[in-house]
């Protein structure tokens, strides 16, 4: 996430659903921010995004990440399993929480 990403913004509810799962001790959500740690707290305080953890000051071009929003799905060894830029349209989004609701990484 980013400040002034209409994508981000427009993705908040998704974002908020993955903060339950999160919390629900069924996924691990962090939120990357390329700004401080406490602008990011406060968005997402503002928004009634709950993630895990939240690690602000990132430089996102030195993780691979050249645009946002970017979802990247990581298994539990640490392996990154599948990444997805930008807003996700509404099929895609689905079959990711389906997926992450059941236990599971979605399928390619």
């Amino acid at each position: 996430m980013r400040l002034g990403c209409h994508f981000c913004e427009e993705s908040l509810p998704y974002y908020r659903h993955l903060g339950e799962l999160s919390v629900r001790d069924r996924i691990a959500f962090v939120l990357l921010w390329p700004e401080s740690k406490s602008a990011l707290d406060k968005v997402a305080a503002n928004s009634g995004v709950t993630p895990r953890l939240t690690i602000g000051s990132v430089r996102l071009r030195s993780l691979g990440i050249l645009a946002t929003p970017t979802i990247l799905l990581v298994d539990r060894g640490g392996i990154l399993r599948r990444a997805y830029v930008g807003k996700l349209d509404d099929e895609v989004a689905k079959s990711i929480l389906s997926a992450l609701e059941a236990g599971s990484l979605p399928e390619l």
